[in-house]
């Protein structure tokens, strides 16, 4: 299993911040398709969990009905090349 998808089933399966992600998640694309990528962070040999209730995810879209997706969060100037 990678980091990323260690994190994605971290922030989604995770107790009680799983739900609260999940809650988040659904309240903006309501039982819809969506892409969500956030910042997951090692150290040592922990993973963390992202809290998306107190940082936004960094990029996220959703699927309208004709199949096409819509950008719904973009935090993604956060991040630049370094």
């Amino acid at each position: 299993m990678t980091l990323g998808v260690l994190g994605a089933a971290k922030c989604l399966l995770n107790g009680e911040r799983g739900q609260h992600n999940t809650a988040y998640l659904d309240d903006l694309a309501p039982g819809g398709d969506l892409i969500a990528v956030t910042a997951t962070r090692k150290i040592g040999g922990i993973t963390g969990t992202p809290d998306l209730t107190s940082v936004e995810p960094l990029l996220l879209l959703t699927r309208d009905t004709a199949g096409g997706f819509t950008t719904r969060v973009d935090n993604t100037a956060r991040y630049t090349v370094r």
